[in-house]
């Protein structure tokens, strides 16, 4: 479980599963699902039909998420379209759960996530910690940051070790980190 803050404004907000088998790695190829619950409310959730919480009659509670490969699933959420503003009030308190069911598998997991005004220096800090981030070697390296949708580059900047010379790939390093 953790906490992640999204900008009300945010079209995009990944919410990300990775499931593992001790031992053995990343799981691909299962279907894990995910619910979003208006906190505090115990049935409250997000019909991802309509893009409208509800109690009961939901279209889509469950929704499927896209396997990205080696044990990672994601599933994009649109905040923008929760209609959250600071006239409605903020910050709002989602509570994402996660469903899996799989030979060695099945299990729950959850996710906070707080609605919130942010800073632009704070969304940038969480796609740091959260998005698609590439290292290449050379002199300089490159670091690219890319934006929630995993395509888009948000940011390059060169990179050097701290003498200031060339950054080498090592081979067997994990120099990318999320979609590919």
């Amino acid at each position: 479980m953790s906490t992640l803050e999204a900008d009300y404004n945010d079209t995009s907000f990944p919410l990300e599963l990775v499931i593992n088998l001790s031992g053995q790695g990343g799981v691909p190829g299962l279907s894990p699902t995910v619910a979003i619950r208006l906190s505090p409310s115990t049935n409250n959730y997000l019909d991802w039909s309509t893009m409208t919480f509800k109690t009961s009659g939901w279209g889509v509670k469950n929704q499927p998420m896209t396997d990205l490969g080696t044990g990672i699933y994601q599933q994009i959420l649109n905040v923008a379209a929760l209609g959250f503003t600071p006239l409605t009030g903020l910050p709002q308190k989602l509570l994402v759960e996660y469903t899996s069911t799989g030979t060695n598998t099945s299990g729950i997991a959850e996710d906070t996530v707080i609605v919130s005004e942010l800073r632009p220096d704070a969304k940038i800090a969480r796609q740091f910690d959260t998005n698609r981030l590439v290292a290449l070697g050379g002199l300089p390296g490159t670091l690219t940051l890319y934006q929630d949708d995993g395509v888009t580059v948000q940011s390059v900047q060169p990179l050097t070790d701290y003498a200031g010379a060339t950054v080498v790939n090592t081979p067997g390093t994990p120099a990318k980190r999320g979609p590919a």
